[in-house]
């Protein structure tokens, strides 16, 4: 592969992978830390952009917020790296893709069609989400992401839980780094259409009741089914491995849009110092 022209941007992700998370959490957005708010705002769901089926699982697509190729472009490579069915809803399949993207400066590390660490470490760097209505040949796109920053997110397969009220589409997406930083995105089916829900200001909550000397250091990554999580809790002087706090037990609901914390059930282990 013919190597792309640099660019003037950092590696960022370089500089922050090996962070503590809370340093990490810093240096991006001091919420971060309790997983309060996502690294970016949340977009809205919903584009009249239509593509072939059979191509959304062979090629990229444009992405207007990552530049790729050209003079100055944030990804000089992109490709496909999975792509399928993920939920029906009615008369309409929902499809998803993801997409490895290679930094600019990471050109000459290797392609996305290689065996390179980059290819693999890039693999989920962007994703879209496409809606086939009926038996039609065409699908239209609901959701695409793909930061002019992606590599400081990666992406996961998209679900559909069912929930008291109504399906749930939900778009993982972690921050890249030791943290495991939730940054996800929900959307509630209200009729025809989709719905955002502020899915992590409950976080806060939750870290307002922490114990005094106990501490929440790394993303929490709730059951959605359940609407349940299970979140370890640190105390000072503990490795980023190894917390030894205790547990904290949180219920969660679905109020007015938002995720809620409906109760915390704390089990400590040790002394706080």
């Amino acid at each position: 592969m013919a190597e792309a022209p640099r660019t003037g941007k950092k590696p960022m992700k370089a500089i922050l992978f090996f962070s503590l998370p809370w340093v990490f959490s810093l240096l991006i957005q001091p919420s971060i830390s309790h997983g309060a708010a996502p690294v970016h705002p949340q977009k809205t769901i919903g584009t009249t952009r239509s593509f072939p089926l059979e191509a959304i699982g062979d090629r990229c697509i444009p992405f207007p917020d990552a530049r790729l190729g050209g003079s100055e472009p944030d990804a000089v490579d992109c490709r496909v790296s999975e792509s399928g069915p993920f939920a029906v809803l009615g008369d309409q399949k929902l499809y998803y893709s993801l997409y490895c993207l290679i930094p600019a400066y990471a050109a000459d590390e290797g392609g996305c069609g290689s065996d390179s660490f980059a290819a693999a470490y890039h693999r989920a760097r962007a994703l879209a989400i496409f809606v086939r209505e009926g038996d039609m040949e065409t699908v239209h796109l609901l959701l695409l992401r793909a930061e002019p920053e992606f590599e400081l997110f990666i992406y996961r397969k998209p679900e559909m839980v069912e929930t008291p009220s109504g399906p749930l589409l939900v778009v993982p997406v972690r921050i890249d780094g030791t943290g495991a930083g939730n940054a996800s995105e929900y959307f509630l089916r209200t009729g025809a259409g989709w719905t955002p829900v502020e899915g992590h200001a409950w976080v806060e909550d939750l870290a307002e009741q922490v114990p005094k000397g106990y501490f929440l250091a790394k993303g929490i990554w709730p059951d959605l089914a359940a609407m349940t999580a299970v979140v370890p809790l640190y105390r000072a002087r503990d490795p980023n491995c190894c917390p030894s706090g205790g547990e904290a037990h949180i219920v969660l609901g679905l109020q007015a849009n938002r995720m809620v914390l409906k109760s915390v059930t704390f089990q400590l282990t040790g002394e706080a110092p």
